[in-house]
């Protein structure tokens, strides 16, 4: 596959741990798909749009910029030009993809029934993508034996930007239920590493800008749980949905907005979906403990749970740029049912 990227500079960097974009860009590199019309540009379109979100200009937007220019010059030449976006705020900042004529955008944060975008003279197409999985429970998906907990919630419960307040429900109504683990935290898990080191160039170095003690309990809790809660944040999709993916913890996705990546008919096998309501997460662990001890649905679901994981996990990651390119089409993505 054709693919042009932001040449290493100094002035700035994809962002990480959130290495979405970054992993991506390297697995098209290897990729044996190829299309003369098609091209993959890779850039770090998380941290130029954080960038552009500070109040005060930021140095480091020269170089991106020019950057982005000599881009332009050289993606003429190709008809289709995808690139895949992590940041929530992808759609804040559209003509900036205008811009490079880009025609794709695999998004981690689509939303169901936005499928495309007008940008001038042209449209871009909107596809799923996941989010990379920073920290998982390596070897879940083959545990066996009991999990002790029925269910977890490790994370940030408000936020002023949260699409809706589910989390703070949850940590309300669920965090004294005695058949799970439910941990509020003070902050985002990267915020000082990501705003604080990398964007905000407020720390001079990243060590201890990520607290491995909190690293460790996330793990734990996805490792020991039977159901992970994967609520909306600040978009619709969560590293921690993947993570839990990955630590073969069935998922309940609490995100009535979120179009996930491939057939809907496999994430309604391996998931579940709890709408974003007081009533509905206060009925959701006699739900989830009944479904628990239905043996023959908890295997269908964990079975589910590696096709998705070897669908989109970290080793077939780009899965649907390669389709894209090689002019495949998708299988039927019909969602799950509306909640």
């Amino acid at each position: 596959m054709d693919i042009i990227t932001a040449p290493p500079s100094e002035a700035y960097d994809w962002q990480w741990p959130a290495i979405t974009e970054r992993y991506a860009t390297d697995q098209i590199r290897h990729s044996a798909v190829s299309n003369s019309d098609f091209v993959y540009i890779g850039f770090p379109w998380a941290t130029l749009i954080d960038l552009l979100g500070k109040k005060q200009g930021d140095p480091r937007l020269k170089p991106m910029i020019a950057d982005l220019f000599n881009i332009r010059r050289e993606v003429k030449r190709w008809i289709q030009r995808a690139t895949v976006c992590q940041h929530i705020n992808m759609m804040h900042w559209l003509k900036t993809f205008g811009y490079l004529g880009i025609t794709d955008i695999f998004w981690s944060h689509k939303v169901k029934g936005v499928d495309s975008l007008v940008c001038g003279d042209h449209t871009i197409r909107l596809h799923p993508f996941p989010l990379f999985p920073v920290q998982y429970a390596r070897g879940g998906l083959d545990q066996q034996g009991q999990r002790p907990l029925l269910f977890s919630f490790v994370g940030l419960g408000e936020h002023p930007k949260y699409l809706t307040d589910v989390r703070a429900i949850i940590l309300r109504i669920l965090s004294e239920d005695s058949r799970g683990l439910v941990v509020g935290r003070d902050s985002w898990h990267y915020q000082k590493v990501v705003y604080e080191y990398q964007v905000g160039m407020r720390a001079k170095n990243p060590d201890g800008l990520i607290d491995d003690a909190a690293s460790e309990q996330h793990i734990s809790a996805l490792r020991d749980s039977v159901f992970c809660l994967c609520p909306s944040g600040t978009g619709p999709n969560t590293i921690r949905l993947w993570e839990a993916i990955g630590s073969g913890c069935i998922p309940v996705i609490m995100s009535e907005t979120y179009d996930p990546p491939g057939v809907g008919a496999l994430w309604e096998a391996a998931a579940i979906f709890c709408p974003e309501t007081v009533d509905a997460v206060k009925g959701l662990p006699d739900r989830l403990e009944a479904m628990a001890q239905d043996s023959s649905l908890m295997a269908l679901k964990r079975q589910a749970l590696k096709q998705l994981w070897s669908t989109y996990g970290p080793d077939s990651f780009v899965r649907d740029v390669e389709l894209l390119c090689a002019g495949e089409s998708w299988p039927q993505r019909a969602l799950w049912p509306r909640v």
